[in-house]
């Protein structure tokens, strides 16, 4: 039987921190797991869950998960090499949409997913907590479009522009949200792609992981289990992630300001029901009526 071709991008995605063009130099393998979001979804929860699954538990974050398209981090030939000398099967990341990625037919794709009020919300506290350092290394990376600013406002209001713009006041990382989650819920049927919601994550991680070990074809030692789960909690996370230089150039608080909480409907505090309702409204208008429903709630329709 003939394996699927290989899917190339349609179209590119250029932004201060991105590149979607560098995917297309990497030689995808069959046994390679790409996580992917839109960003601020739990991406890097995900990530360590699929790291734990693949190492048995070992200890400290995963730190072999490249993000092919960031611009500040690697060059181009640097990121190309870190790349090809990962041993199989190998874990990437990536915060492209679904028409800007290479598709590879046997390779695995973990789409993670949350509601848009929390995506938002941890993207204030992201771009608040940005030190002067970083921003200056996104706008001189090479990258394109506006430039990354820094914000001062409160949370309410980043989220009503948002609403009301599509874009994050000063920090455009990709393509509008609605489309990204769109994009990636149009796929959901390919038996290589998994779609993954923050609430489920949080809420009951060792059926999310025993889900991604399925997925991934990997056998779970049972015994590790209660190891890997605790490797996966936010305070270890957070703890393991401070010993990484990089977050302490980036945040202002290091790895405690990119854990912040990991929690979801900070939200509920801060804006009123009409606010609140506002964005069902929205994504009622942007997305089919079963993906807006599993976006809220993490429920996906039954088969």
């Amino acid at each position: 039987m003939a394996v699927a071709a290989v899917l190339m991008p349609t179209r590119e995605v250029r932004t201060r921190i991105m590149d979607s063009t560098r995917w297309k130099d990497v030689r995808l393998r069959p046994t390679d797991a790409i996580v992917a979001s839109w960003g601020k979804s739990g991406t890097t929860l995900t990530v360590q869950m699929v790291s734990q699954l693949l190492s048995n538990g070992a200890e400290g974050m995963s730190t072999k998960a490249p993000w092919v398209e960031a611009l500040p981090f690697a060059p181009r030939e640097r990121m190309l090499t870190a790349v090809e000398s990962l041993p199989d099967p190998r874990l990437l990341k990536t915060h492209l949409p679904f028409d800007a990625l290479v598709f590879h037919p046997e390779a695995r794709y973990v789409y993670v997913a949350r509601d848009a009020r929390d995506v938002v919300w941890s993207a204030y506290n992201h771009h608040i907590s940005l030190t002067a350092q970083s921003i200056q290394i996104f706008n001189e990376s090479g990258g394109s479009g506006p430039l990354i600013a820094p914000y001062s406002g409160s949370a309410r209001d980043y989220y009503l522009h948002w609403l009301e713009s599509g874009e994050l006041p000063g920090f455009t990382l990709n393509e509008p949200f609605w489309a990204h989650v769109r994009g990636w819920w149009a796929q959901r049927d390919r038996p290589n792609v998994l779609l993954l919601h923050h609430a489920r994550l949080t809420a009951d991680p060792e059926s999310e992981l025993r889900r991604l070990a399925a997925f991934l074809r990997l056998r779970i030692d049972e015994a590790a289990m209660p190891r890997i789960l605790s490797h996966c909690r936010i305070e270890y996370m957070r703890q393991h992630a401070a010993q990484l230089p990089g977050y302490t150039r980036i945040f202002v608080q290091g790895s405690t300001s990119f854990f912040h909480q990991g929690s979801n409907g900070r939200w509920r505090e801060e804006l009123s029901a009409a606010e609140i309702a506002r964005c069902d409204a929205v994504a009622a208008r942007e997305l089919p009526e079963d993906c807006a429903r599993w976006l809220r709630t993490g429920e996906l329709p039954e088969r």
